[in-house]
């Protein structure tokens, strides 16, 4: 296989996988009514940050238009959503030799198969990511944590729902694991309409208008077996991808046959509603199981309810 059909190689699965991501984000943004948004946003720095002024807290009173009283002031506090950069990246992967050189395969057609499987696996640890980190979040704030000694039902993503008090309305999706949607099915909850689906993630109706997305992301489990299932505002958790995508296609000698590998790299930033990263105890370039550690993220809004939404803990 000559060094052009190494290029050739690359540049279709760049393409490919470019091209599979615009198109699937934009479905997925809008089934999940960007509840978890996916978009692209360069940041500078290991760390975004958005700032805004706090709810000011019972800011209207009663007065008494007969009476002159010493009435306590209240601050307009200024604060700042942060959010962290996470690299990630491929292992290396063999290009063999006898592929395209000794079966004379095109290398397009590699590179397209290659590019789409790399499409499919990083929307998928886009969106473990993004529930690591929210689940992590929201777990900061017993409130708005329902608990139940049963699997999940409806009646538990009722109670769920409630956590949110007059707020609930706006709870817009459920994110819940692959395995407990078949609960949901099993306490009679008609689920009929498939509205995205790709790789393994699958996002449905609820049957009361809101959308669950069924996934086997590991942010969903605890570690005593037990499932969490989140329920998320719009706008909960947004990752934003770096433009940053970088392949390399590397030919080495001193074996039999030609070694030849691909391996490639980016990076996207980590966003929750409600919650900046703890720069202090998370640090830069976090891992998985830092995203998913409840310590790294500290609520910076003044009302639970203006956070990133509730979750219901089962069997």
């Amino acid at each position: 296989m000559a060094l052009s059909d190494l290029e050739v190689f690359s540049e279709y699965a760049y393409d490919a996988m470019t091209e599979t991501i615009d198109q699937q984000i934009h479905l997925f943004n809008e089934a999940s009514r960007f509840a978890i948004r996916l978009e692209t946003v360069r940041r500078q720095g290991d760390y975004s940050h958005t700032a805004f002024f706090k709810e000011i807290d019972a800011l209207v009173q009663m007065r008494n238009p007969y009476v002159d009283e010493d009435v306590a002031t209240v601050q307009l506090e200024h604060a700042d959503h942060v959010g962290v950069k996470v690299g990630i990246g491929t292992k290396p992967v063999s290009i063999k030799k006898s592929d395209f050189n000794w079966l004379k395969q095109n290398p397009k057609q590699g590179g397209v198969v290659y590019g789409k499987q790399l499409a499919a696996a990083a929307i998928q640890t886009n969106l473990n990511s993004a529930i690591s980190s929210v689940g992590a979040a929201i777990s900061t704030i017993p409130a708005l944590t329902h608990t139940v000694d049963t699997k999940v039902t409806r009646e538990a993503l009722a109670g769920g729902v409630a956590k949110f008090e007059d707020r609930w309305e706006s709870i817009a999706i459920w994110v819940i694991h692959g395995a407990a949607i078949h609960d949901i099915f099993l306490s009679a909850l008609q689920n009929n309409e498939r509205l995205f689906h790709f790789g393994n993630v699958s996002v449905q109706d609820d049957g009361f208008g809101r959308p669950i997305i069924a996934t086997n992301a590991p942010g969903l489990r605890l570690p005593n077996g037990k499932s969490k299932t989140l329920g998320l505002v719009t706008g909960a958790v947004t990752i934003e991808d770096q433009d940053d995508f970088e392949s390399n296609v590397e030919s080495n000698n001193g074996k039999t046959n030609i070694q030849r590998t691909i391996q490639s790299e980016w990076s996207v930033s980590v966003n929750i509603k409600g919650f900046a990263w703890d720069v202090a105890n998370g640090g830069n370039a976090p891992t998985e199981a830092a995203l998913a550690t409840p310590e790294n993220w500290t609520k910076v809004v003044t009302s639970d309810r203006s956070t990133a939404g509730v979750m219901v803990v089962s069997n």
